[in-house]
């Protein structure tokens, strides 16, 4: 079925008679019932606009002399006060969406800024804390979470990295990596720490070695980590000396 009906078609002639003053959801609404097939609002919308055609439901909800009284008196008013002050003026029912619309479309200040204004007084001044009730499931000091971890506690994550929770501690941390820094200090920046067996869950100082970030890419591109830590640290070499030829290979280039 095509996106737009043909001037002569039955569809095209009943819109075209029964499009004034009416909604677009309630046109399409009959339109289906009439002609025995879902029309979208978004067909008769597209109809509309092509044909040049206007429902005349978007019309303003006042005049221009009741918007310019409402500019005048909007002073102090907050989005309720005036969704009243329509009402019981003009007879006319907005929400507080449109009147928040209307205000920014005709340029209206209330003058209110939603700030405290000096000298305000707080509502709970005086009062100490603040109680809604449930005192009695209220934390205690040193009431201590459901799923608060022992001191020493170890988890497996989802890729196979082992976490601890060391004495004095708050959360958990990498094992391989506070094991590393309890014996040597920090990791330095540019620099990781890899298992010379890949076994991640083999967190013995024996099996860490300490390499720069660009070795450990080097490392991966070639595939020089091995089950075997012997044969890894090889690769480890390998890596430092592909490094080394590339520096020297930029350095010849540059003094070309």
């Amino acid at each position: 079925m095509s996106r737009s009906w043909l001037k002569d078609s039955a569809e095209a002639a009943w819109l075209r008679e029964n499009y004034k003053g009416r909604h677009i959801k309630d046109i399409a609404d009959e339109m289906s019932r009439i002609f025995g097939y879902n029309v979208k609002p978004s067909r008769i919308t597209s109809y509309l606009y092509h044909h040049k055609l206007k429902t005349g439901t978007g019309e303003p909800l006042l005049t221009k002399e009741q918007y310019q009284w409402l500019k005048d008196h909007c002073h102090g008013l907050s989005y309720e006060d005036q969704q009243k002050q329509i009402l019981e003026r003009f007879g006319v029912y907005v929400t507080p969406d449109q009147v928040k619309n209307m205000r920014n479309r005709y340029k209206m200040n209330s003058g209110l800024t939603g700030q405290f204004k000096k000298g305000n007084v707080p509502w709970n001044k005086g009062m100490k804390g603040c109680s809604t009730g449930g005192r009695s499931t209220q934390f205690r000091p040193g009431h201590m979470p459901h799923n608060t971890r022992p001191e020493n506690y170890e988890s497996v994550d989802i890729d196979g990295y082992v976490h601890i929770k060391p004495p004095g501690e708050k959360y958990m941390i990498l094992k391989h990596r506070w094991i590393w820094e309890q014996a040597y200090g920090p990791i330095p920046p540019g620099h990781c720490l890899i298992f010379l067996d890949r076994n991640k869950q083999n967190c013995s100082l024996n099996n860490l070695a300490l390499i720069t970030r660009a070795e450990h890419a080097r490392m991966c591109q070639k595939h020089l980590q091995f089950d075997n830590p012997e044969y890894t640290k090889a690769g480890i070499q390998i890596a430092k000396l592909m490094l080394k030829k590339s520096e020297q290979s930029r350095k010849r280039r540059r003094r070309k």
